[in-house]
């Protein structure tokens, strides 16, 4: 899956805080401190700076893209925790890696064997598909200081402090509404139903049923996600000529010649979006040997993301597992 690139889809993301939001970084065991936002070296400004690490990102993106595959079907995402065999949702990484060990599947058919989610995050049997970088503030803001107040857990009262004082005051450091972050999400050898279940993703961030960060429960983390840029490059010497294709942008998948595919491998969607779509001209010699297609119009954008959730991921939904494993894989 990854020894060939036959195609990438590079997504330019703004993520707008529209609540205070706190992703806030470790503390050394027993330390105490002010809860303040992650900040990392940023090389641009050449100092630390307040950022989203993208570790951080992928796993609200991962965890979001689980919960709307198993509201489908229950085998549709797997549970990394779930390392017994006859547990419902087994752990891709431990019954692939089981089976590759033994045999029983080559390396290069393990793809088509992982869950949806497994495929395009990846776990210990698979490298996933999705590069992201850490989510960057834009403006120069200072952070808020907000004060909350210790509640013992047991008695449901105020938590005592030190000298069995009451009030237990606490402080954190969130960033402001109405910032913004800026990253770059990129996806090698996509399918159309990948860019169709992350616009769904999307969508859910930004209607406010997924936050990021912590201090979820004091209303903290709500944002809306903007694709400021989508963009596809395909290999020339792979892409088909127009007149052996009915449309621009297709899955990369597809372009894998078929002596190349393995046998339990589901065949990818025979699907072109884009219609009218002209490719993007460069002199640069580094694109020289790639067809580029860069979309900036919303209303473009919106489209393809339309047509990848209605014609190539909506289908596979329905047919819950059918469509997404092949048999015998």
């Amino acid at each position: 899956m990854h020894k060939t690139i036959y195609g990438q889809c590079t997504i330019h993301l703004e993520i707008k805080a529209t609540s205070s939001i706190l992703v806030q970084k470790r503390v050394a065991e027993g330390a105490k401190s002010m809860a303040t936002f992650f900040m990392a070296y940023d090389p641009k400004r050449g100092r630390e700076f307040p950022c989203i690490p993208g570790s951080s990102l992928k796993g609200v993106l991962r965890s979001a893209c689980e919960k709307i595959m198993r509201s489908f079907h229950p085998q549709l995402s797997c549970d990394p925790l779930k390392t017994e065999p006859e547990q419902p949702g087994y752990s891709c990484s431990t019954e692939i890696t089981t089976r590759m060990q033994s045999g029983e599947l080559a390396p290069q058919q393990a793809y088509g064997a992982l869950c949806p989610a497994c495929r395009l995050f990846g776990c210990t049997a698979h490298a996933g598909l999705i590069t992201l970088e850490d989510a960057w503030l834009q403006e120069e803001l200072r952070p808020e200081t907000r004060t909350g107040i210790a509640i013992d857990r047991f008695t449901g009262g105020v938590k005592l402090g030190k000298g069995g004082k009451r009030g237990a005051l606490y402080a954190y450091k969130p960033i402001p509404d109405n910032s913004r972050f800026s990253t770059t999400m990129m996806i090698a050898n996509f399918e159309l139903w990948h860019i169709g279940l992350l616009a769904l993703v999307f969508r859910e961030i930004s209607k406010g049923n997924i936050l990021l960060g912590g201090g979820k429960r004091r209303g903290l983390g709500q944002a809306t996600v903007q694709v400021q840029e989508l963009r596809f490059n395909y290999p020339v010497r792979l892409y088909p000529s127009g007149d052996k294709r009915p449309g621009a942008i297709c899955s990369a998948q597809l372009l894998i010649p078929e002596e190349r595919r393995a046998k339990n491998s589901y065949p990818p969607d025979q699907i072109w979006l884009g219609q009218g779509l002209v490719p993007q001209q460069s002199t640069s010699w580094r694109d020289a040997a790639w067809v580029h297609y860069v979309l900036t119009d919303q209303r473009w954008i919106e489209s393809i993301f339309q047509e990848c959730v209605e014609r190539a991921l909506a289908p596979r939904l329905k047919a819950g597992p059918s469509g997404f494993y092949a048999q015998g894989g």
